[in-house]
């Protein structure tokens, strides 16, 4: 559930959870937090969800790797052990 324009979801990266939230007008909040395996310093960006969405669809593997600097670099996603298929996301303001 994301804003039907933007389609942001913001993803919040923090000790080894990971936070997904969204909001749709009307509609509400959603809320989703999953185990990570993430060591680095708190991130929280905003994300196109489709895009996501896409490349997980894309990718079609169990685990995947999120490449994070910071909140504003682009992300380099793949499969876990898979180095031959690569996306590239771009951040977006929430």
């Amino acid at each position: 559930m994301a804003d039907e324009e933007t389609k942001a979801v913001k993803l919040s990266f923090e000790g080894e959870k990971l936070e997904i939230t969204s909001r749709k007008i009307g509609f509400g909040d959603a809320r989703e937090e999953m185990d990570i395996d993430y060591g680095g310093e708190h991130v929280e960006m905003g994300l196109n969800g489709k895009y996501i969405m896409d490349i997980l669809n894309a990718l079609d593997d169990e685990e995947v790797v999120f490449g994070i600097n910071d909140e504003k670099t682009p992300i380099l996603v793949k499969g876990k052990g898979r180095e031959n298929v690569l996306a590239v996301i771009m951040p977006i303001a929430l």
